[in-house]
């Protein structure tokens, strides 16, 4: 049966897309991780709704607003929980509200103009993990100071985020691809995100570490977006003893999220990766290529991390 299109659910996509995408379907993908053929879908209204409510949990976790009014158009259009992610933008615009450095001295620094980097105070607005770095040590102030605190309180204006049952990992964003010097993010992470203690697996101390997916070949389970807790494994604890479940693999100048089928390490001088959502078809790396190896434990949702 074919499926029908709803009008409704294409002219609010379109609105959200004109109201916190300046009106590009290009720039909600890459703010929010999706796939450019994904939203040329959501406005064609040609995903299935369990496709469908996932690509709105990554465009929810953007703008704030509320799944079921993207799905339905059932108010409020705002999401009703008591916490809610604050953009990059909005981040750098409090901290700049009562900064001593004003725009067009940090502008100088930058080596950019006033009008661009007061364009990064908008709100929705996705920095660059370089370009937040560059931020931090212009204004001389430690990087956690204006973007460690991804969260805002919405209940009751104005109160700080209790931090005491949390703690805080490396985080390393996937969406670092061929090219760019991804070694830098498991030698020396220059980002981190806090979880709840109370997620923490008991049992044997691992090296935990919050990964970020990017794309969606491993299905519903791992949308595009979502953070992941995994453990990093070190050489020293022999690779070829990992269970077989999903791993991130940093091989060469290549981040993945996969699954491993079989830990034949050690026979095969290699691994086969598997996607959950195919294509693209099963691949082989080399042993001698990998680098780094995390085992995925969960997803995380959005109340564990920030």
């Amino acid at each position: 049966m074919k499926q029908q299109t709803d009008p409704t659910r294409q002219a609010r996509i379109q609105e959200v897309i004109d109201v916190y995408f300046e009106g590009r379907k290009s720039t909600m993908a890459e703010r929010t991780g999706l796939q450019p053929s994904d939203v040329s879908r959501l406005l064609a209204d040609k995903i299935g709704e369990r496709g469908r409510i996932t690509k709105f949990h990554a465009i929810s976790a953007v703008t704030g607003l509320s799944v079921d009014w993207l799905e339905t158009g059932t108010l409020p259009k705002q999401k009703a929980e008591g916490v809610q992610l604050l953009s990059d933008g909005e981040r750098f615009a409090q901290f700049m509200a009562s900064s001593p450095i004003g725009i067009n001295e940090l502008a100088r620094r930058l080596g950019k103009s006033s009008s661009t980097v007061s364009e990064y105070k908008e709100a929705g607005r996705t920095l660059s993990a370089e370009l937040k770095h560059d931020i931090a040590q212009a204004l001389g102030v430690p990087y956690d100071a204006i973007f460690g605190y991804p969260k805002r309180e919405t209940q009751i204006p104005g109160t700080p985020v209790d931090v005491s049952d949390w703690i805080e990992l490396p985080f390393v964003p996937l969406k670092v691809r061929a090219g760019a010097d991804v070694a830098r993010y498991w030698q020396h992470p220059t980002e981190s995100h806090r979880i709840r203690k109370a997620i923490i697996p008991e049992g044997k101390p691992r090296d935990w570490w919050i990964i970020e997916v990017n794309g969606d070949s491993m299905g519903d389970k791992l949308p595009s977006g979502a953070k992941v807790l995994a453990y990093r494994i070190s050489k020293e604890e022999d690779w070829r003893l990992a269970p077989a479940r999903i791993w991130a693999i940093q091989y060469g100048d290549e981040f993945v999220i996969k699954r491993v089928r079989a830990n034949n390490l050690e026979r095969d001088k290699g691994l086969m990766l598997y996607s959950d959502n195919p294509p693209p078809d099963p691949f082989f790396i080399k042993a001698e290529d990998i680098n780094q190896i995390w085992i995925v434990i969960k997803v995380m949702i959005e109340d564990e991390v920030y």
